[in-house]
């Protein structure tokens, strides 16, 4: 029978709350012994939701296979937050679970393999299933005593007993090829019982282990891997069984790591990592050194990762809002959760406004600066382009204006509409580490998710970059508020843009103010003449005309019968609103006609001498 794989899940850390997408936040794997993959997961729309949010969550089953997406389980209607889901015999239908009910908050349960269910006193409960010897091990703190009971059943949850020798110990992981149990105790150490729990000793004197830590066995090296965090790091530790104490230590990245454990014989009986978008193998060597090494990029950040048997080069692996199966030669998409807040990083209602505080830099010369402002303005949300609604947005800097017709989807792409062609600009579904296309085909790394607070708006800024042969450009988008920075980098020069102030959909944030900038008359889109003021009129009126591009124009006065009485204006004009009058002091009263003429366009109106 093939071994039930682990899976490490990514928790979010808990803090600030928003209302978001839905993201995926916790994904586990099963591999039964048809080598069929079975995947479960939970998803929330909070913002970096903790651990007993997620406990309180739905978990899904997607069959890899079928692609099939059902509920599994759920607290709402069972009253129970489940904090584990083990497996028999990899199946996905003979599962037993741990964890506390919703209205007893000081009791914890196990539903057994016979569907019944036993209750204890205590907060917390952890379930390990060993498929290879049988046993069921589960961890429960006993709120009366305090402490940790450990307790393990040999019937798949039917009876249980009490095996616990250390009141202190957590189980993190079993290990069924040692008959291992890791956990850690009060003191932050890492305890292993290699007896079943009979008896157990430390193996890790690092103050730094919690229930979030992440434990894994090499078989065929040896090799226990252990991970967590540190002041914001991920910690590792590996232990070569011939030791006695963890010996390689690496500390560095800034950011959570996924872990996978699987054989295959292109990289070995390896540990596999996911950090950020890269996929390493990573592991102690015969000598014992500490090595990681990245064998390949993905398109998406990696938040959940899965590696089966029976293939060198096959991953599967989850990112915010998809899950994905890698082949080595391409990407399926398995899952992918819509959106429907990702189009409100740059909201394009009209009247919205952006004002910036530009800076230029010389690279040369750190004293050569300068500074400018600018306005982004949407002046019409309704222009109707190929069949699609655009917003047009005026560009105010420099005393001079630019146009830019701009959209976004349902899905947060945004579009540019240049040279009669729409063009992808940005994706703003992309989640931290995702990379995904955009302007000019240049590929655009998430840097980061962050939550931001802008004058007492607080919401998730997206940070994308992008690198190029000849610079770079970075842009930053508050999810509700629009575009918050933009950065360009080059060996010649900087240029930064940041948000000061907006208007959005009637309300204002931050410093409105600009004074560098004076708006001018947008260019006209189309040739017009406005009706006579006054009309009737006496001696003089006045008529007001537009022009969209540099042409000749002439202006001609004519009386009912159509007989051209005087030119009134013969020049060439630049694109712009202007206006004609008319003095008729000398003229008796009656109907006159006003011809105005630019290029092979005219238009004529009629006005009404009364004396």
């Amino acid at each position: 029978m093939k071994k039930l794989l682990p899976l490490i899940y990514f928790v979010f850390i808990s803090g600030l709350t928003a209302q978001l997408d839905e993201r995926i936040v916790r994904m586990d794997a099963i591999e039964d012994s048809s080598g069929g993959v079975h995947i479960f997961y939970r998803k929330s729309d909070v913002w970096y939701p903790s651990d007993d949010i997620i406990r309180t969550l739905p978990i899904r089953y997607l069959n890899a296979q079928t692609r099939e997406d059902t509920l599994l389980l759920d607290p709402a209607t069972t009253n129970k937050h489940y904090h584990t889901v083990q497996f028999f015999d990899n199946d996905p239908w003979k599962y037993i679970t741990g964890g506390a009910f919703g209205d007893k908050p000081d009791k914890v349960f196990i539903h057994k393999f016979d569907g019944s269910i036993i209750e204890y006193p205590g907060h917390i409960c952890k379930v390990f299933v060993d498929n290879i010897s049988n046993l069921t091990y589960a961890n429960i703190i006993d709120t009366l005593a305090q402490t940790y009971k450990l307790i393990h059943s040999t019937d798949r949850g039917i009876t249980w007993t009490d095996i616990s020798d250390a009141p202190e110990f957590r189980m993190l992981n079993v290990c069924p090829f040692r008959e291992s149990i890791f956990g850690y105790n009060d003191n932050g150490g890492i305890i292993e019982s290699e007896n079943r729990g009979n008896n157990s000793f430390q193996i890790s004197f690092t103050e730094c282990w919690d229930n979030s830590a992440r434990i894994f066995y090499d078989n065929t090296r040896g090799t226990v891997a252990a991970s967590c965090l540190i002041d914001g790091k991920c910690h590792f530790e590996f232990l070569p069984v011939d030791y006695d104490l963890f010996t390689d230590v690496y500390t560095g990245y800034e950011k959570d790591l996924m872990f996978a454990c699987a054989p295959g014989e292109k990289y070995g009986q390896r540990i596999f990592v996911g950090l950020k978008n890269i996929l390493y193998t990573c592991g102690a060597s015969v000598d014992s050194l500490f090595y990681i090494e990245p064998i390949e990029s993905l398109p998406k950040g990696i938040n959940g990762l899965f590696r089966p048997s029976y293939a060198d080069d096959i991953f599967y692996f989850s990112s915010n809002y998809f899950i994905m199966r890698n082949n080595g030669e391409k990407l399926d998409t398995l899952l992918a959760l819509n959106g429907n807040q990702s189009h409100h990083y740059f909201p394009l209602k009209k009247g919205n406004s952006w004002f910036y505080d530009c800076y230029l830099y010389n690279s040369g010369n750190s004293e050569d600066i300068i500074f400018y402002q600018k306005k982004l303005q949407v002046t019409d949300d309704s222009v109707l382009i190929n069949g699609y609604i655009w917003s047009k947005i005026a560009e105010y800097s420099h005393n001079s204006i630019f146009l830019i017709y701009r959209r976004v989807d349902k899905n947060g792409k945004i579009f540019d509409y240049k040279d009669n062609a729409p063009s992808l600009f940005l994706d703003m579904r992309a989640a931290a580490y995702d990379s995904v296309v955009g302007a000019y085909s240049s590929r655009y790394f998430c840097e980061e998710e962050t939550f931001l607070n802008f004058n007492n708006y607080s919401n998730v800024e997206k940070d994308l970059f992008s690198t190029g042969t000849c610079g770079n450009t970075e842009y930053k988008f508050l999810n509700g508020i629009g575009p918050t920075f933009t950065g360009s980098y080059n060996p010649f020069s900087t240029l930064t843009v940041t948000l000061r102030g907006a208007y959005i959909n009637g309300v204002v944030y931050g410093d409105t103010n600009i004074t560098s900038v004076k708006e001018p008359e947008i260019t006209p889109e189309n040739f017009s003449l406005s009706e006579a003021y006054p009309n009737p009129f006496n001696p003089s009126t006045k008529l007001d005309y537009s022009v969209p591009e540099y042409s000749l124009v002439t202006a001609e006065l004519f009386d009912i019968k159509g007989e051209k009485i005087r030119t009134l204006l013969n020049e060439n004009k630049a694109p712009g609103r202007y206006s004609v009058v008319v003095e008729m002091g000398n003229y008796v009263s009656g109907v006159y006609i006003i011809k105005l003429s630019a290029g092979k366009q005219y238009i004529t109106r009629k006005i009404i001498l009364l004396k």
